[in-house]
């Protein structure tokens, strides 16, 4: 059941659903030790998605460019080709990285270089995280300011129907587990919201999971519960 707020998403144990959040960033640069080689490629963006980092860029107009080359370390920017995991050589503008540890914050850096082998004076960088989309909660993809995170399963055992749920173990082809999980959507889905109006808060992922800007996230549980409906 989709909540009311408009683009936003509520997510259970039961039926965990796949959800975005990114972090991209770009446009750093830093010194190299070579002293002549082609233009840099332009726009270099690393994006967090689902279990990969996407990288995009636009590669320069120069004649004599042969390709780049896009290091991969975590930490920092990588100084030099050697200095971390080699994840592309070619002449495309993008490349998915589908070998990231979820969590993990990671950092490009992208070295042109043309056909007599010379490699750019400065790279291109850019940095983002990889998510496991079933560990976030409630957000928009892309779009968030303000993150926090919960322990769900502590929210969801002061809901009602989650415990009736819980106790009744009705099999998915009965009308009573549709009903119930329908109420537990509808409680959250107000509870969420209720924080976003209270607290300002539009992404809310599970706690222990790494915020994109490597920030302990504040922990909003009884937050959360305090804003659950009413029992009736």
């Amino acid at each position: 059941m989709r909540d009311t707020n408009k683009g936003s998403k509520i997510f259970i144990p039961a039926f965990l659903v796949l959800f975005l959040l990114c972090l991209p960033s770009s446009g750093a640069e830093e010194a190299n030790p070579e002293d002549k080689g082609p233009l840099l490629i332009g726009n270099f963006r690393a994006t967090g998605g689902d279990k990969r980092i996407v990288l995009s860029w636009a590669n320069p107009e120069d004649t004599n460019f042969a390709g780049v080359k896009i290091i991969r370390r975590e930490g920092s920017y990588p100084h030099n080709m050697k200095d971390g995991i080699e994840v592309y050589d070619g002449k495309d503008a993008s490349y998915s990285d589908t070998n990231p540890t979820c969590g993990v914050y990671y950092y490009y850096a992208a070295f042109t270089y043309d056909k007599e082998g010379n490699f750019s004076p400065t790279t291109s960088q850019g940095s983002a995280v990889a998510i496991d989309f079933r560990l976030v909660c409630y957000g928009q993809p892309g779009t968030y300011s303000k993150p926090a995170s919960l322990v769900l399963q502590k929210v969801l055992q002061v809901i009602p129907a989650y415990r009736k749920l819980v106790a009744s173990k009705p099999s998915s082809d009965k009308p009573e587990y549709w009903l119930l999980m329908a109420e537990i959507n509808r409680d959250l889905g107000q509870a969420f919201k209720k924080v976003k109006e209270k607290f300002g808060y539009d992404l809310i992922g599970e706690k222990g999971y790494l915020s994109p800007a490597k920030e302990k996230l504040p922990d909003i549980t009884r937050q959360t519960i305090e804003c659950l409906p009413a029992e009736k």
